[in-house]
Parts: structure tokens; C-alpha cells; sequence
């Protein structure tokens, strides 16, 4: 019976779906879990989330699983709908995250595309909030992508470079925020640039392995197209016999 039983429970974690999506400071995560009527979720800073499932039979499903990086439960949200349990969690350190879990989990792990934001596409929408792209171009979609195109560049050609980040626009910010929460500016003007420059390496890492893997593909490319030549050249050497 006991074997059955956990045979059971091992088939409903079977059965639940964790889909995910990322910013460089928060994570979203909803978890699925279909005849289920309660789902309890208490994160802890280490990134492990306790997780308590309560099925409509009465029978309950206990397991631990583990984040990739550590979080800041502080100020993170947990939000049951029924058997979609939706939860924000602010990350410890800023970044992006090559994958949700550092443990085993017995469900699926899907990305959201639904909440998915592509990392330069996130950094476009930063610099807009920032304002450091002055005004907002209305009315004119050609000119909006001009512009947008025109920054993007601007942060490749920065990203490209050796440079550091840019303390105008980092400045910008932090007269924006220093006006709309007070507090010590010096500390905010220290926080941002630190962000912008862990913002920056994460572009680098980024195209660096953007560069790796288009290396690799190219490669292989070439040596498929190698062996598809040999190939031929054997088949005519056969037909010739």
C-alpha cells in the first residue's frame, strides 16, 4: 500500500508545471497543478521553495525544490488562483538566469512566453522608463524604430568597447529616483553604477557566448557540408564502377 501510495504521489508531481521567465532583477514563476484545490508556497533567501500541495481527494504532496540563485523574500509576492499558484520573487544578485532550478523537480519546467522579455528588449524598456533617451517619440512609429534602433546601437557600440558604463545616463537615473523616493543620492548614484556595470558585463558574457556558439555552428556547417561532398564523391565513385 505504501508503495502505491507513493507511486501515486510520484505520478501527480508527474503531472505539475513550473513556467518561468526572468529580468535582471526579478523572477516569475507559476506553478500548475491541476486537481489540486490548495497550493502552499513559502520561499526561503537560499532560493529553496516549500511547496505543499493539497489534492481534491484530501491527500497532500510535500516537496522542497531549489531556485537557481538566491532571492529576497522580502517584497517577492505569492498569488493563488485555484490550481495556478502565481509568485514574483526579487532576485539576490542582479542578472539574468541560464535556467529556473539547481534541483531535480518530477514535473515540467517551461518557459512563459507569455511574461518572456528578451534581454536587450529588457534593457530598451529600462532606458526608456530612465528617460535617459529623452522624450518619447509619438506618433510616428518609422521615427519611434529609428530612434530605438539609434540607442540600441549606441549600447552594442558601448557593450563592444572596453568602455565603461555611461555616469551621464547613470546620473540621469539617479536624480529621477532621488526625486521620486529621496534618500542619500550618493548611495543611489554608487548602487546604479554598480548595477550598470554588472549590466554591462552580463552583455558581454552574453555576446561572447553568442560569438562561441556561432563559431561552432559555422564549424559544423562546414563540416557537414565536408562530408556531404565526400559522400557524393564516393556515390559517383560506385556508380562509375
Amino acid at each position: 500500500a505504501m508503495r502505491m501510495l507513493c507511486a501515486l504521489m510520484l505520478l501527480r508531481a508527474s503531472a505539475l508545471t513550473l513556467l518561468w521567465a526572468d529580468r535582471l532583477d526579478r523572477l516569475f514563476v507559476t506553478l500548475l497543478a491541476p486537481d489540486s484545490s490548495h497550493v502552499f508556497v513559502e520561499p526561503a533567501p537560499s532560493g529553496e521553495l516549500a511547496v505543499k500541495v493539497s489534492w481534491q481527494d484530501e491527500k497532500e504532496s510535500n516537496f522542497v525544490v531549489t531556485l537557481h540563485d538566491a532571492i529576497i523574500p522580502e517584497g517577492s509576492s505569492i498569488r493563488p488562483h485555484g490550481q495556478r499558484t502565481e509568485m514574483m520573487f526579487i532576485k539576490r544578485e542582479r542578472g539574468r538566469w541560464p535556467q529556473l532550478l539547481a534541483s531535480d523537480f518530477h514535473g515540467q519546467v517551461k518557459m512563459d512566453w507569455g511574461k518572456y522579455l528578451d534581454f536587450d528588449d529588457e534593457l530598451d524598456e529600462a532606458e526608456r522608463r530612465a528617460g535617459t533617451r529623452g522624450q518619447p517619440v509619438i506618433g510616428n512609429p518609422g521615427l519611434a524604430r529609428e530612434v530605438d534602433d539609434y540607442w540600441r546601437r549606441r549600447r552594442f557600440e558601448k557593450r563592444d568597447s572596453d568602455e565603461f558604463p555611461d555616469l551621464q545616463a547613470v546620473t540621469q537615473r539617479a536624480e529621477r529616483e532621488h526625486e521620486r523616493t529621496g534618500g542619500d543620492f550618493s548611495e543611489i548614484v554608487s548602487r546604479l553604477w554598480t548595477e550598470a556595470q554588472q549590466d554591462l558585463h552580463t552583455q558581454r558574457e552574453l555576446a561572447r557566448k553568442e560569438d562561441e556558439w556561432a563559431e561552432t555552428s559555422l564549424v559544423s556547417r562546414r563540416g557537414a557540408g565536408s562530408r556531404s561532398r565526400k559522400q557524393v564523391r564516393s556515390r559517383s565513385q560506385r556508380n562509375e564502377l
